[in-house]
């Protein structure tokens, strides 16, 4: 969804909106991984994504709390 061509991102937070994707990307790779290995020695080592501060970024541009649930206007 974040991806989704149809919705037009803020300017200011389409860079920070895309490395969060990417980085919810690869860590869904990881944990498909993990449903399908037989033993923790078939999964590789979870990926270093570091969105977090992308994530914060694009929360603060749009007026959102830091974390918990996203405002009703929102959903």
């Amino acid at each position: 969804m974040l991806t989704d061509p149809g919705f037009l991102w803020p300017k200011e937070v389409r860079a920070d909106v895309q490395d969060v994707a990417t980085g919810l990307y690869e860590t869904s790779a990881w944990y498909e991984d993990v449903a399908k290995a037989k033993s923790w020695n078939d999964v590789r080592n979870y990926p270093k994504v570091s969105n977090r501060d992308a994530a914060s970024t694009v929360r603060l541009l749009l007026g959102l709390p830091p974390r918990g649930e996203c405002p009703k206007e929102y959903r």
